[in-house]
């Protein structure tokens, strides 16, 4: 995680297509624990405070994902490049990933929920 939460949206996706770029690099096993790191510091179920920015990074995470597993480059802006993809997902291997880690996250969100509400 960084050490100073990013200013904006396209600054937090920016650093998320970084990380990214830089985990593609890497084998498989050791890929798959950043991308698990980056999606969980990332998801809407784990920022409560701002989920409407989480929800829009892991947007762009799935699309960056989608397009590196693709092989193409990253768009510039003169290119059309938005900062969000609309890609297909498709059923790669991270499409299911991030399924298994959506429904991880949402059910420690709802222990957390009912965590509140039985001792508040």
């Amino acid at each position: 995680p960084p050490a100073t939460p990013p200013q904006s949206p396209k600054q937090a996706m920016e650093e998320g297509t970084n990380i990214l770029e830089e985990a593609w690099k890497l084998p498989e096993k050791e890929r798959k624990k950043v991308v698990r790191r980056l999606y969980l510091q990332w998801h809407p179920d784990k920022n409560p405070d701002n989920v409407e920015l989480a929800t829009e990074v892991c947007k762009h995470i799935q699309a960056e994902i989608s397009r590196l597993e693709k092989g193409l480059p990253r768009k510039t802006k003169r290119e059309g490049g938005s900062g969000r993809g609309n890609s297909d997902f498709g059923e790669s291997t991270f499409s299911s990933f991030f399924r298994s880690w959506n429904a991880h996250a949402r059910f420690h969100r709802d222990q957390r929920e009912r965590f509140q509400e039985h001792y508040r």
